[in-house]
């Protein structure tokens, strides 16, 4: 860990200073030349010590990411293993039900059967719709260092924030169907 700071630090510190590169602030500090703003400038407009602590909470930033990843892969596993298990109830009760289903039919009472399909279909489409949106949030913190791109951050914090893999319609629908 240490190493890759160290090494990150040097990439950091080797990117040209917001001095050099504007200049418009080239004609500030030309106007406002003092010993003290020199020093600053010919530091590279940094303090290492920040520059230190900045990439130290980045890489923090990022391992924390990578944990909650690992938490929510968790959180998905036991949604699968739930959404199997009704699934399977369902499938065990399909011919008891079809009885009651043919019976039911004639009495024009269907209603039940239809509300258990429903519910499975649409834990199946949530549980789909969620780990989808855990795939791509895995593939952006895997992505991430110091060495991203800020178009390419763009695009992910875009992403994150769009959630496209996720209807938020028809997750109200279904926590609308559990009373919620």
């Amino acid at each position: 860990m240490e190493s890759e700071q160290g090494g990150a630090l040097e990439e950091f510190v080797k990117r040209p200073s917001f001095a050099e590169s504007s200049a418009v602030l080239k004609g500030i500090f030309a106007r406002n030349k003092s010993v003290r703003l020199s020093r600053y400038i010919e530091a590279g407009c940094r303090h290492r010590s920040s520059d230190k602590s900045s990439i130290t909470k980045l890489n923090n930033s990022i391992k924390a990411l990578r944990d909650h990843v690992k938490f929510v892969r968790g959180c998905l596993e036991v949604l699968k293993k739930i959404l199997d298990g009704f699934t399977e109830v369902f499938i065990d009760g399909i011919p008891d039900e079809t009885k009651k289903l043919n019976s039911s039919l004639q009495d024009g009472d269907d209603s039940k059967m239809l509300d258990k399909v429903k519910t499975i279909t649409t834990m199946a489409l949530v549980y789909s719709m969620l780990e989808q949106d855990y795939e791509m949030q895995a593939r952006i913190v895997d992505d991430l260092s110091l060495e991203t791109r800020s178009g390419a951050l763009e695009s992910y914090c875009t992403l994150w924030a769009l959630r496209p893999f996720v209807d938020g319609e028809v997750l109200r629908a279904f926590w609308r169907s559990f009373g919620h």
